[in-house]
């Protein structure tokens, strides 16, 4: 600020020239206080005091101001501060939230979809067991109808023959029996006849003395390999001859049941075999006996993790009564035609 005097015996002050010119006259100054012009000096003394007074207490004013804002400006970082910790918190609880809720969702999905894929199993292996169940029961039916006619037929011609059981002899029996196997795709066909005991060694005489069906077995399979067989009835525990103390063990104490006929390959292990002294070949003729209809064993080999031939897969024994009589009034079980069912085929 600039104070001079003008040649008239004014005072004037002034400011910068980029703020606005403040000029004050001593007239001006004088009225306002209302002093006399000679006392200019003393009251321009008295005016810079109390400008400086002035500014004394504005500048305690500006202090003490600044002095009351400073609690303020703590107080608003205090509020800035709780509000990141508020905003932090809200983020982590939005995070468990979502992540929860997409735990949740994916349990939710993967459980539906897991029991829609089960019930696509369930409902695709219960239409492939049906079809497996149909198929091999149509197949069961084909076999059991082909095997009851052919038993049929023996019946008849056994009838018409007149023959005295169990007396029997089938020469040609090796052609038959090629041909329903390779028709049914079973394997091991023979025929069971009923012995009494007071037959016994009159039975084991008849065989050994009608052995027309080994030569023509032999022309048949096109082999002339001679495998040995005993006309006597035996057991399959050890071998052995059936004795009184084998029979005593169950109630056919005066009956046997020895293979008549079988395919040659199986001769020296299955011929003149009493089939009521061994299973599953005795479950089926007790049955045989009781219902007068065809049989099947339960399915053996079920427990089995290889398989090498035939005789290793799921199979049941099958047999069909042949009777005296082709009339059901009259006719009584005489012997059993079977064979070896494979279900796998």
């Amino acid at each position: 600020m600039t104070t001079m005097k003008t040649p008239d015996g004014t005072i004037a002050s002034s400011f910068d020239p980029t703020d606005d010119m403040i000029v004050t006259t001593s007239n001006q100054h004088d009225d306002r206080h209302g002093s006399s012009p000679g006392n200019g000096d003393e009251e321009f003394g008295r005016d810079f005091k109390d400008d400086a007074s002035s500014v004394q207490s504005t500048s305690k004013q500006s202090v003490a101001s600044s002095s009351s804002t400073q609690p303020s400006s703590v107080g608003h970082e205090g509020i800035v501060l709780s509000n990141a910790k508020w905003l932090t918190c809200s983020k982590t609880l939005v995070f468990i939230v979502l992540l929860i809720a997409t735990a949740t969702s994916s349990f939710v999905v993967y459980t539906l979809s897991r029991q829609e894929e089960d019930k696509a199993y369930e409902t695709r292996f219960k239409d492939v067991a049906n079809s497996v169940h149909d198929v091999a029961e149509l197949n069961a039916k084909g076999i059991v109808e082909t095997y009851e006619a052919v038993a049929m037929q023996m019946t008849a011609f056994f009838q018409m023959d007149g023959v005295e059981w169990p007396y029997v002899s089938m020469d040609t029996f090796e052609a038959q029996a090629k041909q329903l196997e390779g028709f049914t795709d079973t394997n091991s066909v023979g025929i069971i006849v009923l012995v009494k005991e007071v037959e016994r060694t009159q039975y084991e005489e008849y065989i050994g003395n009608h052995t027309g069906w080994v030569e023509a077995a032999h022309r048949t399979l096109g082999d002339d390999t001679v495998i040995p067989f005993s006309p006597t009835i035996f057991k399959s525990r050890t071998g052995g001859l059936i004795t009184e103390t084998d029979k005593a063990d169950d109630q056919y104490t005066d009956l046997l049941a020895p293979f008549r006929h079988v395919t040659y390959r199986l001769v020296r292990y299955a011929y003149n075999l009493d089939a009521l002294r061994a299973e599953p070949t005795k479950s089926v003729l007790e049955n045989i006996f009781d219902l007068k209809t065809t049989v099947f064993s339960s399915v053996n080999n079920l427990d089995r993790e290889t398989f090498r031939n035939d005789r290793d897969w799921p199979s049941s024994f099958l047999g069909v009564p042949i009777y005296d009589s082709v009339f059901e009034d009259e006719r009584t079980v005489k012997a059993v035609l079977n064979a070896n069912v494979n279900w796998h085929k």
